[in-house]
């Protein structure tokens, strides 16, 4: 059975996700081949229409996304051949008049609308690997809700137990999150920025009637009155950076936590799975995790790598998947699920460009001789990872001994000084590098670093002492290769990486995207496939 999944029911983060016979084929954000930073509707000159939102949004103008002809193009499909389309929200139209109606999978001919908290609850639980879970999904809203909770059992059916509602008022978690961006000068899309900053401030702000939760008086979510309250200390984005900004980033990270780890104890306690399911928009902010991930409530914790809204598109076609009786998806193992290019397509690319490359032996033994020497490298290879993190397909390699570097890597990606990188380290190595470190594979959570390395890799090490990792294992062939020839040269088993991409760019997807990206930041070196790239031009280095 051939199953499409879209997430295109939001106003961003649109995607599309190809299952044949229960098996993922390709899953790719239309970001990555349009090359617009969380890109959503394909034609429009308002920012929020929507499926779910405007009834004047036809399905027909969004399977025309790029992404859709992509992974059609992968199994040699057409539209046609596709049995069911599995689409990441309900269509206003069908539940204006019954809003129990959200709640419920609708359907009109081959296409399957998924209520948008089902279809990111699906996309981690289905993934995970678990027999039995507690599904929690916080974001700015679905339809009606900005947190919904599940529960799973050996049936594989998802059971929705409870909610916060989007009221009148507003209420949005994800949104007083979005709004302390907006203040502090980090645009829409800044949470990054505010979780970063918030390690250098004190939670001088009660946000207690702004965002928090208690069994008496249920979820509090006020993006509304935030804003009033904060509005004076409202930053430019050229503004400095003032410690009262960072005081107010660390009040709305506290707070963020606090509430929503409450939330999530309190409204599981009757049930005894002790496996956890985490997705939505919220559950990219890794502290939050790693908060979740210490309760002695949970053996186990899995966050899916695309937990914002373009995962929805695995999620919604996972949950038409189950309920048309398709074989359940094993764990997932990688988040690599996109567009792959092969080395003759790859050289096509590099000879349109002023660059030089020649073919390697063992590129990984490059990328290690180069990092040793402080050099900064950007890798591509393999297939495109799904979700906004790279995680050594299409990423930029760094040393971690060196603050200079850590500088000119910043600078290079237009990003502030303070901004932190995460660290590749292998999965053994956790409890050496940091404390009470766990598998982290797609760099989903934070740790402490052990207090002797904190001198020898200064540059992992954020203000508060954390790093945010990514645990490779034998799987992650190239990357063990290149930490393997990075610590015989250093004695240093941990490497910087970050996203292949520019500042305001998404990663990069294609080989041209990747040689533009590379001699626009200006990078040392750069893997492709079997080439080794540099950007001096120089014609005569072109050999194969």
């Amino acid at each position: 059975m051939n199953i499409l999944g879209l997430a295109v029911a939001t106003t961003e983060h649109h995607a599309a996700c190809l299952l044949v016979d229960g098996e993922i084929v390709l899953a790719v954000e239309e970001e990555r081949l349009n090359r617009v930073k969380h890109s959503g509707m394909p034609t429009s000159s308002v920012s929020d229409r929507n499926l779910i939102s405007d009834p004047t949004v036809k399905m027909e103008s969004l399977l025309q996304l790029r992404a859709v002809k992509e992974v059609l193009q992968k199994a040699g499909l057409a539209l046609d051949d596709v049995d069911a389309v599995a689409v990441n929200g309900v269509p206003f139209s069908m539940w204006f008049e019954d809003t129990s109606a959200v709640r419920e999978v609708g359907r009109s001919g081959r296409i399957h609308y998924v209520p948008h908290h089902l279809a990111h609850a699906a996309s981690c639980f289905r993934v995970s690997g678990f027999s039995d879970a507690c599904i929690a999904v916080v974001d700015g809203r679905g339809e009606c809700n900005t947190a919904t909770l599940f529960v799973s059992d050996e049936t594989g059916d998802l059971k929705e137990i409870g909610g916060v509602p989007v009221d009148p008022a507003g209420t949005s978690v994800g949104g007083v999150y979005d709004t302390a961006s907006r203040l502090l000068g980090f645009g829409p899309h800044g949470q990054g920025a505010v979780m970063a900053l918030a390690a250098f401030g004190e939670p001088h702000y009660d946000l207690s009637h702004i965002l928090s939760f208690s069994e008496a008086s249920g979820f509090v979510a006020n993006p509304a009155e935030l804003q009033r309250l904060l509005l004076p200390l409202r930053r430019g984005n050229k503004d400095p950076i003032l410690p009262a900004h960072a005081h107010v980033a660390r009040s709305v990270q506290d707070a963020l936590v606090s509430a929503v780890v409450q939330y999530v104890e309190s409204s599981f306690a009757p049930y005894n799975s002790r496996n956890l399911c985490l997705a939505g928009g919220v559950f990219l902010n890794c502290p939050l995790n790693s908060a979740l991930q210490k309760l002695e409530r949970w053996d186990r914790v899995f966050v899916q790598p695309a937990a914002h809204d373009g995962g929805t598109a695995l999620g919604a076609a996972l949950e038409i998947g189950h309920r048309l009786g398709e074989p359940r998806h094993t764990a997932l193992q990688q988040a690599a699920l996109g567009p792959a290019y092969n080395e003759f397509e790859i050289e096509a690319a590099l000879k349109k460009f002023p660059v030089s490359y020649h073919r390697v032996k063992n590129g990984a033994e490059h990328v290690g001789e180069a990092l040793s020497r402080s050099e900064i490298v950007c890798l591509f290879a393999g297939q495109l990872e799904y979700g906004p993190r790279a995680l050594g397909n299409r990423s930029i390699l760094a040393d971690p001994r060196s603050m200079d570097v850590k500088s000119r890597l910043n600078i290079m990606k237009g990003r502030a000084e303070w901004r932190p990188f995460g660290a590749i380290l292998r999965e053994e190595d956790c409890g050496r590098f940091l404390v009470d470190g766990e598998a982290s594979p797609f760099m989903l959570f934070t740790y402490p670093v052990q207090e002797e390395w904190r001198s020898r890799a200064p540059a992992l090490v954020h203000k508060d002492g954390t790093t945010r990792p990514q645990t490779i294992t034998k799987k992650n062939a190239l990357l063990m290769e290149i930490l393997s020839s990075f610590e015989e040269r250093t004695g240093i088993p941990m490497i910087i990486n970050t996203s292949f991409n520019r500042g305001g760019e998404p990663i990069v997807c294609s080989p041209e995207d990747a040689i533009q990206s590379f001699l626009g930041l200006g990078a040392d070196a750069m893997l492709m496939g079997p080439f080794w790239v540099t950007g001096d031009g120089d014609e005569t280095a072109k050999s194969v």
